[in-house]
């Protein structure tokens, strides 16, 4: 049986080499010496990237640019993928043990036992295993509804990051050609005076209005410039990478509000999150029942026998032994409270669907009472308010070149008109933001 034993004393060698291959704890902790920034500086962490959009790009292309490059629908994914993989290991029998025993052993009849090699198997109660992986399964499908509720946040965001930059854009637009306009005015207004038709005070309440005007163009382009660091922050870009100049996209036209109501209870993202954390403490109330249930554990070892024992009977026959061993689910109370506690779970599931899907039909209706007024309110400007307006200012500033109006009167129907059409622009603004509310709040993305 030299054999036998020089098997056995390489398994113990083996054993012992392959544990001497794991750092010691020393290893492992920190040195005292090292830099506070080392372990910081081995993470490499994906910087923003100046990647260019089409000169063409309208609100919706910037949407789906984000939604491919924003780290934290990445991040989403890949816990997704975690779970798909925990789960598929759930459904697998734990790996199996195996033991090997030496050194001074007992002599039976049939001769000296020279040591003990085994093997063992845990193996859970029918059914454990699947509803574990249910769990895990039904998690993963909570976390990609999640990445869906997810992208419909960026969306709005973007949307609204968006409109803020056209708002500040355009409004430098207008106040530029205003300001260019109070400019020609002014020669105007030179010529009157050589004639003795206009004053020099009315050149100066010109040139105060032009004042007051590159106050505001210098705002407004410092609100474009905060608006595309912002567009740039979502789409993980670097905050002064250009954009093109924003375009204003049609608006959508929605149902009523039950129908986007009706849809929304069914297919929304945050209702599918409920619905998966549902399933999910369905499958832990099961396996909370299950663990009532003992477990099992399998096993065999062989015991060799060397033949040169002291009695006479000695014949070195080897021995098996196969063994099966059972837990004692005796601790009733800690699986009754295992069961309650999933019921508990189970019941805030539920009770979170209800909240959830008030909540959307409260959202759903206050977003669309909202969009409805904004549109009523907007086509008001280019129908009505801006084109009289504009024929006001222009009547005017004839009857002062005619010298039938004064230049206050001038100045007046002009902040009219410069009103409106910021106001225009304004509440077009507001009508693309309460459009990207709505598409939220609705789950269109």
């Amino acid at each position: 049986m030299s054999r036998i034993r020089l098997v056995g004393a390489a398994s113990i060698v083996f054993v012992v080499a392959s544990c001497s291959n794991y750092p010691e704890e020393s290893a492992l902790a920190p040195s005292s010496q090292a830099s506070p920034t080392s372990a910081s500086s081995r993470i490499t962490l994906a910087a923003p990237s100046d990647y260019s959009l089409p000169s063409t790009a309208d609100v919706e292309e910037v949407v789906r640019q984000t939604l491919v490059h924003h780290p934290s629908l990445k991040s989403l994914r890949a816990q997704a993928e975690a779970l798909d993989e925990a789960s598929r290991q759930a459904r697998f029998l734990p790996d199996p043990s195996a033991a090997i025993g030496a050194g001074r052993m007992a002599e039976t009849a049939a001769g000296r036992v020279n040591g003990t090699i085994g093997v063992q198997q845990k193996i859970p109660f029918p059914g454990k295993r699947s509803a574990q992986a249910a769990i895990l399964q039904h998690q993963a499908e909570a976390i990609r509804a999640q990445l869906k509720s997810e992208e419909l946040i960026l969306s709005e965001q973007v949307r609204r990051a968006w409109w803020s930059y056209y708002l500040a854009t355009e409004t430098s637009g207008i106040l530029a050609e205003n300001r260019e306009l109070l400019s020609s005015l002014q020669t105007t207004i030179e010529a009157k005076i050589t004639t003795n038709k206009a004053t020099q005070q009315d050149y100066l309440k010109a040139e105060n209005e032009v004042t007051k005007i590159t106050q505001r163009l210098a705002s407004s382009r410092g609100q474009a410039d905060s608006a595309r660091a912002s567009l740039n922050a979502l789409l993980y870009r670097p905050h002064q990478s250009s954009l093109p100049r924003p375009s204003v996209p049609a608006f959508r036209s929605f149902g009523p509000a039950s129908s986007l109501i009706s849809t929304a209870s069914l297919r929304h993202p945050e209702v599918l999150v409920a619905q998966a954390k549902i399933e999910a403490a369905q499958s832990l109330v099961s396996l909370a029942k299950l663990n009532d249930r003992p477990d099992f554990t399998a096993g065999a070892s062989w015991t060799p026998v060397s033949d040169d024992g002291l009695a006479p009977s000695a014949n070195g026959q080897d021995q098996f032994m196969a063994t099966i061993g059972v837990t004692l689910p005796l601790w009733g109370e800690k699986n009754k409270a295992g069961r309650r506690q999933a019921a508990s779970t189970l019941a805030a599931s539920q009770e979170n669907l209800a909240t959830t899907l008030s909540l959307i039909q409260q959202r759903i209706g206050s977003a669309h009472a909202s969009f409805t007024s904004e549109r009523e309110a907007q086509a008001l400007y280019p129908a009505r308010l801006i084109p009289d307006a504009k024929q006001a200012f222009e009547l005017t500033l004839t009857s002062y070149q005619a010298g039938n109006a004064t230049f206050l009167e001038v100045i007046d129907s002009w902040r009219q008109l410069l009103s409106y059409e910021l106001q225009a622009i304004e509440s077009r603004t507001r009508l693309g933001q309460a459009e990207a509310a709505l598409m939220k709040a609705a789950g269109i993305r």
